[in-house]
């Protein structure tokens, strides 16, 4: 759903709050005479867009510029002559009143092109953000080495080092295994045993207290975290809701 707020008279609200009701996926979600007291409520609402009357806009600059900073803003006006200044406020666009619908569907259009870009370069960065991290590969802290999450099998921790047993490659560095489990991915890692945290997803059998990664490592489960990894794991259990009364003849 893409949401709007207006801020203009009651006249233009009614033209513009009538256009929205005609764009599928569209929906009104505040309409104002005035922006003074709106940032606090924009920064909740968070709004798609925000349609304001220039004269409005230029009375209250400051409002004006941190609207744009939370939505996408478009100004409306009475003359062509406005269109530069309401650039110069942040907006997207400037459309002139009376407001034509045409008008109206092309800056919406243009909107929303502009929102889920900016959504999409997020998650991108997301992404790219959170599937790798740094260490320290020496004592001198010169050697930098990228670590990604999906290539660790499992660490292992002695005192105040680590290692991070990766699918070619070992890297020991200066760190606890309490400071590196603080910074891990709690849907991807698990402490099993006070010397070790597995990657869940290498995991690839379990039989009683042992966990066998990548078919060829085997650790222990430690008694004192049995219990937290039997349930991490029954998350990911495929189970039968059927009663088993009998067990199939093996004849």
């Amino acid at each position: 759903m893409f949401t709007c707020s207006i801020i203009d008279n009651n006249i233009s609200i009614a033209t513009l709050k009538g256009y929205i009701e005609l764009v599928d996926h569209m929906t009104l979600v505040g309409a104002y005479n005035s922006p003074k007291n709106l940032v606090d409520i924009f920064v909740i609402t968070k709004p798609d867009i925000i349609f304001i009357d220039f004269n409005l806009a230029k009375d209250h600059f400051i409002e004006t510029i941190q609207f744009s900073n939370i939505s996408t803003l478009i100004i409306t006006g009475d003359s062509p002559t406005f269109a530069f200044e309401a650039l110069e406020m942040n907006a997207i666009d400037y459309i002139l009143k009376p407001v034509e619908y045409s008008s109206f569907l092309r800056t919406v259009i243009k909107s929303k092109k502009i929102r889920f870009r900016e959504l999409d370069k997020s998650l991108k960065s997301l992404k790219e953000v959170n599937d790798h991290f740094f260490i320290k590969k020496d004592s001198s802290g010169k050697k930098i080495v990228k670590v990604k999450y999906d290539d660790i099998i499992y660490i292992e921790g002695s005192q105040n080092y680590i290692s991070l047993i990766m699918e070619n490659c070992s890297h020991l560095t200066y760190l606890t295994l309490k400071e590196i489990e603080e910074s891990l991915p709690q849907d991807k890692f698990i402490r099993v045993h006070k010397s070790y945290i597995v990657n869940i997803n290498k995991i690839t059998a379990v039989d009683g207290n042992q966990i066998f990664l990548n078919d060829h490592e085997k650790i222990i489960v430690g008694s004192s975290y049995k219990g937290n990894f039997t349930q991490k794991l029954n998350e990911r259990l495929l189970k039968t809701k059927r009663n088993i009364t009998k067990l199939p003849n093996s004849d």
